[in-house]
């Protein structure tokens, strides 16, 4: 339709496809057979007119594609009446490609970043479930992924004044994690949950041990739910294969993160639970995690921590030696869909702090997720009319705390020609609120067979304009505010049978 969503330079395109079959093979097993793909891309053009190159944004192209599969099969096999076994394979990939690149007066391009990262998984899942009298239920099994990556990236280096190889690397490695879960009836309003999780990292050969328990108690009219368990993550193969230099020489200094350990986390949570009338549902949940063996830099002038790290893949030495936690509380207010109506209203107030703890700038900063508080509202109302047709009416409202950054330092930027970071003061800038509503319209006809549905939705009805992190515009020598999408309306008309 011609409707530039980012903004008039940039055009983007999406598809996706997604099903689910189900075939009873007898009256004690079934299989499914699934699968959901997606790509999308975003193409960043120059502005036509040289008149108009007033900042680095009119001659920035860049060019983002995505591509993500995942298909497979799951059987369900039930053994007898207090067993069953449940398996699944499935084979999925997420391939990503960038390129960003600058065009001067003269028409030729000039490349600034290339990235290409590939990363899938052939992965296979069983698990036994049986219960042991009336109170007692045991869930045991494993899944076993075969990694497979191809990541790379080159960035323009002004020193050498050439493209500079960031990460480079390929190949294929096993994760698995077996498991066992006990579940325990106690008593009429007591349940205990007690659970092992290993996991097995072929890439760098940890094997780790993983506890897990909880308790629920039952109340007259809710519930208390108590939950710990210590949580192991592997890094991202870009990180294991980023190819290092040194930072004053420019010296090759290998791939050093081939060894870095899997980076841990104890979760702790209370959930309080209280029903109401009306089906009107109250949940309370302070949680705090403490997080070790985090990804830091070796550098006592840096602080960069794997924590925050969301996109750009850089290369650096890193270390084991990154602290952080998230501590909050969250409190939810749900209305389960009775009279034609229903609602969600969420909201959490939170910390989220990170420690590089390598003996240079060794203090606690804000994280790029530290927004503090976040909430959002979601509702819907249905009306009935007549020859079997549904008005839908409903919408979004969503406002948070604005992401963190790290200020510039614009004299060193502008004689430097490149964004130059303040990293004393770490993430402790601030974007203003984010705030956006969404809304909907549908009519929808039901029938014995088939059903269709016509729906208009409106994403950022109000149009506010919600900044992007900040950056630096090395034309103008200033800093510079990108900005989400603004309104965007969606026609559909979908067909059920």
């Amino acid at each position: 339709m011609g409707v530039k969503v980012v903004n008039p330079l940039t055009s983007n395109s999406f598809h996706d496809l997604s099903f689910n079959l189900y075939f009873p093979l007898n009256k004690k097993s079934h299989l499914t057979f699934f699968a959901f793909a997606g790509a999308s891309s975003e193409n960043k053009a120059a502005e036509e007119d040289q008149s108009k190159w007033t900042s680095f944004n009119e001659v920035y192209i860049y060019d983002f594609y995505t591509k993500l599969g995942v298909t497979g099969l799951t059987y369900t096999y039930l053994i007898n009446e207090k067993s069953y076994l449940y398996g699944a394979l499935s084979l999925g990939a997420n391939d990503i490609k960038s390129t960003d690149d600058t065009i001067g007066y003269n028409g030729i391009r000039t490349r600034i970043r290339n990235e290409s990262y590939l990363n899938g998984r052939m992965n296979t899942a069983w698990s036994y479930h049986t219960k042991w009298g009336k109170n007692v239920n045991l869930k045991a099994g494993f899944q076993a992924s075969n990694l497979f990556y191809d990541v790379y990236r080159d960035d323009y280096d002004n020193a050498i004044d050439a493209l500079r190889i960031q990460m480079n690397g390929e190949g294929t490695t096993w994760l698995v994690q077996p498991y066992a879960v006990l579940r325990a009836q106690a008593s009429p309003k007591l349940l205990l949950q007690g659970g092992i999780n290993t996991m097995y990292f072929q890439y760098t050969r940890e094997f780790l041990v993983e506890p897990r328990v909880g308790a629920q108690i039952q109340l007259p009219s809710g519930a208390i739910n108590l939950a710990y368990g210590l949580h192991s993550q592997i890094l991202p193969f870009q990180t294991y294969e980023a190819i290092t230099s040194d930072s004053l020489t420019g010296v090759y200094a290998g791939k050093p993160n081939q060894q870095l350990k899997m980076w841990r986390a104890h979760h702790a949570a209370v959930n309080l639970t209280q029903e109401f009338s009306g089906n009107i549902r109250l949940k309370v949940e302070p949680y705090y995690q403490y997080l070790f063996d985090v990804p830091v830099s070796v550098h006592s002038w840096s602080t960069y921590s794997l924590i925050n790290q969301d996109r750009n893949f850089f290369a650096d030495s890193l270390t084991n030696n990154g602290t952080g936690y998230n501590a909050g509380v969250e409190v939810t207010l749900e209305k389960s869909f009775s009279n034609r109506l229903f609602f969600l209203l969420s909201g959490s107030v939170y910390d989220s702090k990170f420690r590089t703890n390598n003996g240079g700038l060794d203090q606690e900063y804000n994280t790029k997720y530290n927004s503090n508080f976040n909430s959002a509202l979601t509702f819907g109302k249905e009306w009935e009319l007549h020859n079997g047709k549904r008005l839908e009416a409903g919408g979004r409202i969503l406002w948070s705390g604005g992401m963190r950054y790290t200020p510039f330092d614009t004299q060193k930027s502008i004689e430097a020609g490149r964004a130059v970071y303040i990293n004393s003061a770490a993430y402790s800038e601030q974007n203003k609120n984010y705030f956006r509503v969404d809304a909907r319209i549908a009519l929808r006809k039901n029938a014995a067979n088939l059903s269709w549905k016509l729906s208009l939705d409106i994403q950022n009805l109000t149009n506010y304009q919600n900044p992007q992190r900040p950056y630096f515009d090395r034309w103008a020598g200033n800093i510079d505010y990108g900005y989400n999408t603004s309104i965007i309306p969606v026609i559909s008309y979908t067909i059920d049978f």
